[in-house]
């Protein structure tokens, strides 16, 4: 029996701004509880680039400014080192949330299939890896039924840590939008 979204691998997500000069003392006082992940801990960090998709209404984004309790977010996510550097890793995420729960259903992908997505031509020559993912299948699914395009992209360099206590909490930054 399956009692609310802490059940289904949901954690929560709480997102705050900060401003840039209170950014350092911050760091110095959470550091304390939280080390740089595998990811952050030999660079200070990463980017992050992501294509968001939303139908021609942009009904997603009109769900989330309603305060819709449960919806999907398509997105395309590709990792680099640097700004101007090449990306290294490509995923296809679903990102299903609940109220300010939130969970990923997420694939890496090749970087052909990233660029076909990321220039709005669908999944067309790909259905081997199709036939063996059920989240590309629900990601064609979503685009098919609701006539989904790239409506949004961002770049961001982001600093993630975790909790040095063992608890399943993590922390980022996100600076440098683009």
């Amino acid at each position: 029996m399956r009692r609310g979204p802490q059940d289904a691998g949901y954690r929560i997500e709480l997102k705050y701004l900060l401003e840039t000069q209170r950014l350092q003392a911050f760091d110095r006082y959470v550091r304390k509880l939280f080390a740089p992940d595998p990811h952050s801990a030999r660079t200070g960090g990463y980017y992050v680039y992501s294509v968001y998709f939303d139908s021609p209404t942009f009904a997603s984004y009109a769900q989330k400014r309603e305060g819709l309790l449960q919806r999907v977010k398509p997105r395309l996510r590709a990792y680099r080192s640097t700004i101007d550097g090449r990306s290294e890793a490509f995923f296809l995420e679903l990102k299903i949330g609940y109220n300010n729960a939130a969970r990923k259903d997420r694939i890496r992908i090749s970087e052909a299939l990233a660029r076909q997505l990321a220039d709005g031509r669908g999944m067309e020559g790909h259905e081997e890896a199709l036939s063996v993912s059920p989240t590309l299948q629900q990601f064609r699914y979503l685009i098919t039924r609701y006539h989904l395009q790239p409506s949004l992209s961002i770049l961001y360099h982001r600093a993630a840590y975790a909790c040095r206590l063992g608890q399943r909490m993590r922390m980022t930054y996100d600076s440098r939008l683009q």
